[in-house]
């Protein structure tokens, strides 16, 4: 029981760590390429795990080629295309229009479950799927309040939104596949292997890409910003995460996920000044509460 508690508030903290990335520090890379700042934080956590693994390496490279594949869908989805998705969803927005992008994020837990019924064979609880229920509208409230989202086909918003979209996708995937493996083989190897073959997917997507690197751009304040990233939402909340897994279902661990768009509200709201209503007070509140619970169905599910 209490390696469940550890791998349900390791998940959160994970996550919010990752929310709060996307408000303290990225901003500060709006001057590169979104596929330019992920290759370069790609390199900068593949580095510190090679030096934090290096008396291990020879382990963690050997895997078998069922495993390997899996560790490419992750690889691909979570640590490529997701990453490079949400940042350049953030980038488009101009940092300004975060509520719709954080409200988006919210769909990660429809495709995780539906991932998870699938390759895991998980069944949650009815009691789970009142809380889904519940967490996922006050989502919606606190994304928008009272109001309905205005689309627009010439509105940069629309690309954003469908990045969004598909991140929560990639992210989800991310959770399920990172659940199985975690009962296979190490977090270490988890870890190591996203890092590596995401930044290889990454380096050859900026290679065919024209325009895409922008050495002579870097300034000093990027360089920080970006040791800042990797020290505060890197390798070292990325083994948290996989090791957590091994302790939580991946339909409970989406939903202790969305402390990252908690977070990334809050911040918005001291940092940026951004403006909440009461509604959207309240559905925060009542989304922590209703995680708490779900975490606690988890626990005596066990």
């Amino acid at each position: 029981m209490e390696k469940n508690l550890f791998g349900s508030i390791s998940i959160m903290i994970s996550a919010a760590l990752w929310g709060a990335s996307g408000i303290l520090f990225i901003p500060h890379l709006s001057n590169l390429s979104a596929s330019f700042a992920s290759l370069l934080q790609g390199i900068l956590s593949l580095l510190i795990l090679t030096v934090l693994f290096s008396n291990k390496l020879h382990k963690i490279l050997r895997v078998r080629w069922k495993d390997f594949s899996i560790l490419l869908l992750i690889a691909l989805f979570a640590g490529f295309l997701g990453s490079v998705a949400i940042v350049k969803a953030l980038f488009l927005t101009g940092f300004s229009g975060l509520s719709i992008v954080v409200l988006l994020q919210k769909l990660q837990p429809l495709f995780a479950v539906l991932l998870a019924m699938i390759f895991l064979k998980e069944r949650p609880s009815k009691k789970y799927f009142i809380w889904f229920a519940i967490v996922l509208i006050s989502g919606y409230f606190l994304a928008f309040g009272w109001h309905i989202p205005e689309f627009s086909l010439k509105n940069k918003m629309l690309v954003a939104d469908s990045l969004s979209v598909f991140a929560a996708f990639c992210f989800a995937s991310n959770t399920v596949f990172g659940r199985y493996l975690s009962q296979e083989i190490a977090f270490e190897t988890i870890s190591y292997y996203r890092a590596f073959l995401s930044t290889i997917m990454i380096l050859v997507y900026c290679m065919v890409l024209p325009h895409s690197f922008f050495w002579s751009g870097i300034t000093l304040t990027n360089i920080k910003i970006l040791l800042l990233i990797v020290f505060f939402a890197g390798p070292f909340t990325l083994l948290l995460y996989y090791h957590a897994l091994k302790y939580v279902k991946a339909s409970i661990a989406t939903l202790c996920e969305l402390s990252m768009p908690i977070t990334a509200v809050v911040l918005d709201y001291i940092v940026n000044h951004a403006h909440y209503s009461c509604i959207q007070w309240t559905s925060a509140i009542i989304m922590v509460v209703g995680l708490y619970f779900i975490t606690r169905i988890q626990l005596k599910s066990r």
